[in-house]
């Protein structure tokens, strides 16, 4: 879509919420002024888009009764806020506007947004700490905000936050879910098998490739997304159905042998199910390289 429109670099949106519910009021206005000043000011905000940035056309009367002329300013310019009659002729020039009503600023006036220019690809630190540095800044500007309306409320959004937002809930979630999901795994596997030692070693063979997949991303400097997540589960499931097959096979071999080769029956269990085993890592990973082939970017 940015490149569709034209634009190269990420942007995000700064949601104004003025505590008197109306954007049109002196307070409001200069509010939202000041968030635009300010905004440019924010790391790695290499331009900001706003109100301030919109002109109108205004109608003057040309000398000596020569007829009238027309001019471009800024919107701002001449808005006399601090009056009533002037905030009404206000109100009007941005409704009428169908470039900033509905855009800019909400249809009922409730709220208005800035627009901010990114350029992450600036500096040597990582992509979420940029982020979080753009939410520390506008958090700031909250705090400067409240000091004169205190039920002021600003709101980063965007595409761009909603990826780092999604991707600190995903890092909440692994460090939750996955010590749950491993102790689920391994009483599974000592009911099943009997002995929570054998559960053990199996967990650990379970858990060398995920580290292996988790490893791997981290080195070829793979983003960390719902894709890379994905990756792991899939790992993590084609690496529990392996194990369980394998040694199940091995012991109904192994009962079944009058002599209770332990090594005959471990090679059987490895060879009956080595076809499957290959055929269904295959096939996942066929699966999986579809999704990187995407030329959308993993959210």
């Amino acid at each position: 879509l940015a490149e569709r429109m034209g634009e190269t670099n990420e942007s995000a949106v700064i949601i104004y919420k003025p505590g008197s519910g109306s954007i049109f009021s002196n307070i409001g206005i200069l509010q939202y002024q000041h968030i635009a000043n300010q905004a440019m000011n924010a790391p790695y905000v290499e331009n900001t888009r706003s109100l301030s940035d919109i002109n109108k056309i205004v109608k003057l009367k040309a000398p000596q009764g020569n007829g009238q002329r027309y001019i471009d300013v800024g919107l701002f310019q001449g808005a006399d806020i601090f009056s009533e009659r002037g905030l009404e002729v206000f109100k009007r020039d941005v409704q009428s506007n169908s470039a900033i009503n509905g855009r800019y600023v909400a249809r009922d006036g409730k709220s208005a947004i800035v627009i901010l220019e990114l350029d992450l690809s600036a500096g040597s630190s990582s992509r979420a700490k940029k982020l979080t540095e753009i939410e520390a800044a506008v958090s700031k500007i909250e705090g400067e905000l409240r000091e004169v309306a205190p039920s002021d409320k600003l709101t980063l959004v965007g595409s761009t936050m909603f990826d780092h937002a999604s991707s600190g809930i995903l890092r909440e979630d692994l460090r939750v879910l996955f010590p749950v999901a491993f102790l689920a795994a391994l009483l599974i596997m000592t009911a099943l098998f009997r002995s929570f030692l054998l559960s053990i070693v199996l967990m650990v063979v379970i858990s060398l490739p995920v580290i292996a997949t988790a490893g791997a991303t981290q080195w070829l400097a793979i983003p960390f997304s719902t894709l890379t997540v994905s990756a792991l589960l899939m790992v993590g499931t084609i690496a529990v159905a392996d194990v369980v097959h394998i040694v199940s096979s091995y012991f109904i071999d192994f009962q079944k042998e009058e002599n209770q080769d332990l090594a005959r029956s471990a090679k059987k269990a490895i060879s009956s199910n080595l076809q499957p085993v290959i055929t269904t890592t295959l096939t996942t990973m066929v699966g999986g390289a579809i999704f990187c082939a995407s030329a959308s970017p993993a959210v």
